[in-house]
């Protein structure tokens, strides 16, 4: 592994972890607070996939990792979502 692919790599780690403290920040104060920013921690959930979603097409325009562009897992993940959603529910009901 060189220099550029450890880097990136480390990068998406870091930012991978901002994305789940901006979800973790949301979950307990809400979407519309503000903490620490002035942004909202909806925006912030955004900002942060958005840095997320920058370094990913940085590893695949330095072919490190391929492109992942495949409509069926999409629509496979949204079953699953689905499933779990409607599991969770009749758990919650009871």
């Amino acid at each position: 592994m060189d220099k550029l692919e450890m880097n990136l790599l480390y990068i998406l780690g870091e930012e991978c972890s901002e994305v789940v403290q901006a979800i973790s920040k949301a979950n307990r104060f809400g979407f519309d607070t503000k903490f620490e920013s002035n942004l909202t921690n909806a925006e912030k959930i955004s900002y942060e996939i958005a840095d997320l979603v920058a370094v990913y097409e940085m590893l695949v325009e330095h072919n490190i990792i391929p492109k992942y562009d495949d409509k069926l897992k999409q629509l496979k993940k949204d079953k699953v979502i689905n499933l779990y959603k409607e599991f969770t529910n009749s758990k919650n009901k009871k």
